[in-house]
């Protein structure tokens, strides 16, 4: 929907910003039919301890705290400002819950239909959305979320939006998939993404090529330079090699906007999945890091004015928005509306994203490095090898023996954990025929171990040179 320039024509998002307080946010517009009106009635509220009124009267200025869910009604905009100026617009037959607020992150829970989100840049350090089978991860940005019965589609007008859907992994024969997988790209402006609302599964033969998979996923984040990718694929590589999902983080109780920790939003949404240890990367924690910005009237108590002479001349101040009157829940339009300027926040260092330290393997070590066979034609005989590495405990997989030249019969290898057993059978004569196996262990690091095959007519298990015929006397 576009902005217009006729008075009481509904506002664009950019266009209807005002001063929201802390702890919540604030119904900034309602449209009904493309106008702007003074309330409306059949709207579905759901409070933060989960009581429903699903005929609620909702007006301008109304104040929606942490944890409550709205339902627009059919041909119904509704515009919600929270404290750090993020407008979520909820189209007619869509819901939205406020999951988290502070003063460096916000979270929302799409349950259905169309919303829209107009992020301010440099305000927070990251903004979540949250539908059934997709997580949207954004900073400075306008999107729209539809959330059909099928599918889900996420569209960027401005900026740029990381998505992270849900990807059951299979491995091997476990009978407990691993579901707290999630697979990241980045939707830029002007380009829009549908997503099917079944998560999708991949399925692994063996735990060392789910390792191997899932390290080159972590590798194409950290060359990517995003840092939203990085933390998704370490966290996904950290499930795999644990072989488990991390322990689900309860959600917090909703508080004011400036008493939740940064990262306990992210905790919230996903359940503990990107509760990580943010102590090591580029971006601050705490609410007590936060800019200094330039102060908006209603946000902080202001001391009781003393008389203009003997008060302390303050500095000039940067362009502030008007609140509206409080009991009049309709502001007057101009005949041309136009955005009101939003304060500016002091500018964030630019920083590096820093990749997330996982788990570092030593070399495969298979011990005994070699082994020499001397079976007889068409007997096996068998070598078993061990396979270690620092910092990994298997399992192991290995390759099938070859063997030059030919033996003419079977080469089997079986691996138990970190055991590999090699089996040979010859159909052939071959002296000193050379086989080799090779085992992988996590991050896909491998090692190759030689079998010599010495084989023999006689069938003994040790090979002895054959002894020369005497020569028969010609017949008479």
């Amino acid at each position: 929907m576009r902005s217009s320039d006729v008075p009481g024509a509904c506002l664009e998002k950019t266009a209807v910003r005002r001063t929201a307080p802390a702890g919540g946010s604030v119904v900034v517009q309602i449209c009904a039919a493309g106008r702007r009106v003074s309330d409306t009635g059949g709207v579905e509220v759901t409070d933060p301890s989960g009581n429903a009124n699903t005929n609620a009267h909702l007006a301008p200025g109304r104040v929606l705290p942490v944890g409550t869910t709205i339902g627009a009604p059919a041909a119904t905009i509704i515009d919600i400002e929270s404290p750090e100026g993020v407008v979520a617009r909820v189209y007619g037959g869509a819901s939205l819950k406020i999951l988290a607020q502070s003063d460096r992150s916000e979270s929302y829970a799409d349950d259905g239909g169309h919303t829209s989100y107009d992020v301010p840049e440099n305000r927070l350090d990251f903004m979540n959305v949250v539908t059934k089978a997709l997580l949207a991860i954004v900073k400075g940005t306008d999107f729209d979320v539809v959330v059909g019965d099928a599918q889900t589609i996420v569209s960027v007008e401005r900026g740029l939006v990381a998505t992270g859907r849900k990807l059951t992994v299979e491995i091997g024969t476990k009978s407990a998939p691993l579901d707290c997988i999630r697979i990241a790209e980045l939707v830029a402006a002007g380009q829009s993404r549908a997503y099917a609302n079944v998560p999708e599964v991949k399925t692994f033969p063996d735990q060392a090529r789910a390792e191997a998979f899932f390290q080159q996923q972590y590798q194409n984040a950290v060359q990517s330079g995003n840092q939203t990718l990085i933390d998704i694929a370490a966290a996904n590589l950290q499930a795999i090699h644990d072989d488990k999902c991390p322990v689900a983080a309860a959600a917090p109780a909703p508080r004011s906007a400036n008493a939740l920790p940064y990262g306990v939003a992210a905790a919230a949404v996903l359940g503990g999945f990107l509760a990580l240890d943010r102590s090591g990367t580029s971006r601050p924690q705490g609410a007590t890091q936060a800019p200094t910005a330039t102060p908006v009237p209603g946000s902080t108590a202001t001391p009781t004015p003393a008389p203009a002479a003997t008060s302390t001349p303050a500095p000039t101040p940067t362009p502030t928005r008007t609140p509206a009157p409080t009991p009049s829940p309709v502001r007057t339009a101009a005949p041309t509306p136009s955005p009101t300027p939003i304060p500016t926040a002091s500018p964030r260092p630019t920083t590096t994203p820093t990749a997330t330290a996982m788990p570092s393997y030593g070399p495969v070590v298979l011990t005994p490095p070699s082994a020499t066979l001397a079976p007889g034609i068409g007997n096996a005989a068998s070598a078993t090898f061990t396979a270690t590495q620092a910092g990994y405990s298997g399992p192991f997989t290995a390759t099938q023996p070859v063997c030059s030249p030919s033996i003419g019969g079977t080469a089997t290898s079986a691996v138990s954990g970190n055991v590999i057993t090699v089996s040979l059978a010859a159909q052939l004569v071959a002296i000193a025929a050379n086989c080799s196996v090779t085992a992988t262990g996590g991050q896909g690091k491998s090692a190759t171990a030689t079998i010599t095959l010495v084989v023999t007519v006689g069938g003994t298990a040790t090979a002895r040179p054959e002894r020369p015929r005497a020569k028969s006397s010609p017949l008479r």
